[in-house]
């Protein structure tokens, strides 16, 4: 759906798609484990194809938003275990914390160059996620945590 989302502002905008093109775009402004200066990239190459990239982020569509539409209006169930249901909801929070610390930065900023109080050219805000376990010093996105279930600790399920 989101990546169909892409495609059709790529489209629109007269943009010439290359196959996966559209799908990388998505994964690029979307992913935990993308780095912002690979989004700033993807933001700013949309942008220069015509393409208004916080209307298009805006149209995104969560995963659980999707299903939630499906099981309510359409009588969809699926077939995934709890295990799955609370980890695609634990990062559904995530991304909507980190939406919401994005949005609000914004407001600041925007609010606090208005009356003058600070000067910024053009300018894009990043929330960058990381989780660091302290005892083997892994550093990964929630996204890679959850998809993996463990850091580099030594996790025989002897505990």
């Amino acid at each position: 759906m989101n990546e169909r989302l892409v495609r059709a502002a790529l489209d629109e905008a007269g943009a010439h798609v290359l196959e996966g093109e559209a799908e990388n775009f998505y994964r690029l402004l979307t992913s935990d484990d993308v780095t912002a200066g690979s989004r700033t990239d993807a933001r700013n190459t949309l942008r220069e194809r015509g393409i208004d990239v916080e209307q298009l982020e805006g149209d995104i569509i969560s995963y659980q938003s999707v299903y939630n539409y499906l099981k309510r209006h359409r009588n969809v169930e699926r077939e995934d275990d709890d295990e799955t249901d609370a980890t695609e909801s634990g990062l559904t929070t995530i991304r909507k914390l980190r939406s919401r610390l994005r949005t609000v930065t914004i407001d600041v900023i925007d609010r606090l160059v208005k009356s003058e109080a600070v000067f910024i050219g053009a300018y894009e805000v990043e929330v960058d996620i990381r989780v660091t376990c302290t005892d083997c010093d892994t550093r990964m996105t929630p996204t890679a945590l959850l998809s993996s279930g463990h850091c580099d600790c030594d996790h025989d399920g002897d505990e």
